[in-house]
């Protein structure tokens, strides 16, 4: 730092100082991950976190609005983070830090694989959902028969959140969050806690799977009315017989499961990922 620098800020215990220059030529997730190592249980009164803004050409103003985000998210007031304006660089290609309140993590790392074999980016993506009043063919979806976990991102629904829009796939928590009751893309803000600002939001194309949901099978005798066909082998045994009185199910996924089909192959190329995982998850329905 320089002299004069060093003046201004000398009233400080400078727990950790960096210029926003350096933000705006990084991965978003950056941040995110120098914040992180500041995280204490207190601060004393004269501690701070310091960032130096040299970038006077530029709008910053995304950059403070996420870090506010983060800060938030780590429970640091941001009475112990210290801006100083002071220098005059210039950065060409700024990071993007306008990212919507309304992205969800799960595209980005996180994968099911329903008990069809067919993958989907969590457990409510392209459900059907009356009030809708769409229907999303899982015949046509990656299957983790015939792909590998491996070569599967969703670039385009990525590109979707990351403009802003309301994927019409996720339906479900949209329609949820517009009725105040917590969607799943809320909760997971909390499941993926350790994640969610831990990700380079701005590359659609990356595949970093941290979060795996594996769906074993549907051999079940009941059928909940909470549940339906592609999860309970009863409620599909009832709708396969009544198909005009459930319209509302695409049912021309196949009957048997991905266990069956090419279990050995999706179980191999399972054991290459999993030092990469963070969160696991095996789903069962009841049997009685």
């Amino acid at each position: 730092m320089s002299n004069q620098l060093n003046d201004k800020l000398e009233q400080y215990d400078i727990l950790y100082i960096q210029k926003v220059k350096y933000f705006l030529e990084q991965p978003i997730n950056q941040l995110y991950r120098e914040l992180v190592k500041q995280k204490r249980k207190y601060y004393e009164p004269n501690q701070r976190i310091v960032f130096v803004d040299s970038v006077p050409t530029i709008d910053t103003k995304p950059f403070y609005n996420y870090l506010n985000r983060i800060l938030k998210h780590l429970d640091i007031d941001d009475c112990f983070v210290h801006i100083e304006k002071y220098g005059d660089d210039t950065v060409l290609n700024p990071t993007n830090f306008s990212i919507p309140e309304t992205i969800c993590a799960s595209p980005w790392i996180n994968l099911e694989i329903r008990q069809q074999g067919n993958i989907a980016p969590c457990c409510l993506y392209g459900q059907n959902n009356n009030q809708l009043g769409k229907s999303y063919k899982q015949n046509n979806w990656p299957n983790v028969t015939t792909t590998s976990v491996k070569d599967v991102n969703y670039t385009e629904l990525r590109r979707e959140f990351i403009q802003g829009k309301q994927p019409e796939a996720c339906g479900i928590c949209w329609q949820n969050e517009k009725n105040n009751v917590k969607s799943k893309r809320i909760a997971d803000q909390h499941v993926y806690r350790d994640k969610i600002f831990d990700i380079d939001y701005n590359n659609i194309t990356s595949n970093n799977l941290s979060s795996l949901d594996i769906k074993l099978t549907r051999t079940c005798n009941l059928s909940c009315r909470i549940c339906g066909p592609t999860l309970s082998s009863k409620w599909a045994s009832e709708v396969f017989a009544n198909r005009d009185a459930y319209p509302q199910y695409d049912m021309t996924i196949s009957k048997k499961e991905w266990t069956d089909v090419n279990g050995s192959k999706v179980w191999k190329d399972l054991e290459d990922i999993t030092d990469d995982l963070s969160y696991l998850l095996f789903s069962l329905p009841f049997l009685l």
